[in-house]
């Protein structure tokens, strides 16, 4: 019975055209068995049937019979820790083609049709207590869905729910803890409903990327983590939903679909000039920070050149020996695959970097490449906030123009050569 549902169990065990009693009867008195055989079939199938005999074990607690009334516990102790029991679980989407770049709403549909509560592994009532704001509410439903929810790329690959970079966001935060720490759970009353809608299901903060063209599978299962390996191999108590399909018509760019990082930085020669630029690769929006300083500010930016000469590899900070104050206007949010320009300048310029006198002369046998950095981000503004006092208003400022989420890491460009085949002047 690995596929059957716990409804369509319960179906066949508590409300078969026999006597609902004595069937249960049977499965109890199979508890004292002997033959192990017997004993197990019947703790799956009491497991199976859930709720519906939960008062019948009940009564087995008190008898005589030592290992009966132990085997009787712990069934009554692991049906009330199982979620779904009975229930019938239905997807369905808001469109079912869509390009990538287009967002697709989840809607799951959870259905008790029994004459018992169903447990479920989250709010279904007060759930504005733990998310406050819509980002947190869409992140939260997703979250809430994934731990159930199988999908299936055109490549036969199981895809994994995504989550971009929170910190500094308490609401988010707060959101994302309740579901790690708390577990929170609910009763779902006897025929009635819960709908847990997620939209943005593929584009939002946090979302199942689904970039590439072709047709993506999804479905809602629940199998309950047994301590005995047969008992999940066999599936027991399984619950699953309709099998559910959505097509994408139009894939990502190969600029966002391979992408490894959030950004691209590129480097290249434009006459005499160099011209560092960032590209958004990631598949949502993307901040950067554009205000550059020197390493010993934290909330500037920093780029470091390197060169690779015969004689070894050169690395030299970009001086920026009298940063301008800091500018809202700098920390900048880039659509996916959209550039920005970062910093110019020529080569002359650059061989006055300390640690160039070894470069060959104008570039000759050098490659050039370039690496930006950048650990600003909303949680670190935040935590200045906080330390300043809420009559700051600098970072207040700062704060709330800064993009969520904002890249923070090192990303280096390929390597050019520095010369252009004909030698720079002054």
């Amino acid at each position: 019975m690995g596929l059957l549902t716990f409804a369509a169990a319960l179906a066949q065990v508590a409300t078969s055209p026999t006597s609902t009693k004595d069937d249960t009867q049977v499965l109890l008195d199979d508890l004292s068995d002997p033959s192990y055989e017997v004993r197990q079939a019947a703790v799956e199938k009491l497991y199976t049937a859930g709720p519906a005999v939960l008062d019948a074990l009940s009564k087995l607690t008190t008898s005589d019979d030592f290992e009966a009334a132990l085997r009787a516990r712990n069934l009554i102790e692991r049906i009330q820790k199982l979620f779904f029991v009975g229930a019938k679980i239905e997807l369905s989407a808001s469109h079912k083609r869509i390009r990538w770049d287009e967002p697709v709403s989840l809607r799951i549909k959870i259905i008790n049709p029994s004459d018992f509560p169903i447990h479920l592994p989250f709010l279904i009532k007060n759930r504005g207590s733990i998310d406050i704001d819509p980002l947190a509410v869409q992140m939260g439903n997703l979250l809430d869905a994934a731990d159930f929810l199988s999908v299936v790329g055109p490549d036969s690959k199981a895809a994994d729910p995504v989550v971009d970079d929170l910190r500094g966001e308490p609401s988010l935060e707060a959101a994302l803890d309740t579901r790690v720490y708390a577990e929170p759970a609910s009763l779902l009353a006897p025929h009635s409903e819960f709908i847990l809608n997620v939209p943005d299901f593929n584009r939002g903060f946090a979302r199942y990327r689904m970039l590439r063209k072709g047709t993506y599978r999804l479905q809602f299962a629940y199998v309950p983590e047994w301590d005995d390996h047969k008992m999940r191999e066999d599936g027991i108590g399984k619950v699953v939903s309709n099998a559910l399909t959505l097509t994408v018509t139009q894939p990502a760019p190969d600029l966002i679909l391979n992408a490894t990082r959030e950004i691209r930085v590129g480097l290249e020669r434009v006459g005499r000039e160099f011209v560092v630029r960032l590209t958004n690769t990631h598949d949502r929006p993307m901040g950067v920070n554009l205000n550059l300083g020197n390493w010993d500010f934290a909330y500037y930016a920093h780029m470091e050149w390197q060169w690779r000469t015969p004689a070894g590899v050169v690395r030299a900070a970009q001086p920026l020996l009298n940063p301008s104050p800091l500018d809202t206007e700098k920390l900048v949010k880039l659509k996916p695959g959209q550039s920005i320009e970062l910093f110019r300048t020529d080569l002359n310029r650059l061989k006055t970097l300390t640690g160039f006198e070894h470069m060959g002369r104008d570039g000759e046998n050098t490659t050039l490449a370039v690496r930006y950095t950048n650990i600003l981000d909303r949680a670190l503004l935040l935590m200045r906030r906080r330390q300043e006092g809420p009559n700051q208003k600098k970072w207040k400022r700062l704060y709330e123009a800064m993009p969520l989420p904002t890249f923070v890491g090192s990303c280096t460009s390929d390597p050019i050569q520095a010369s252009s085949g004909a030698p720079d002047r002054n």
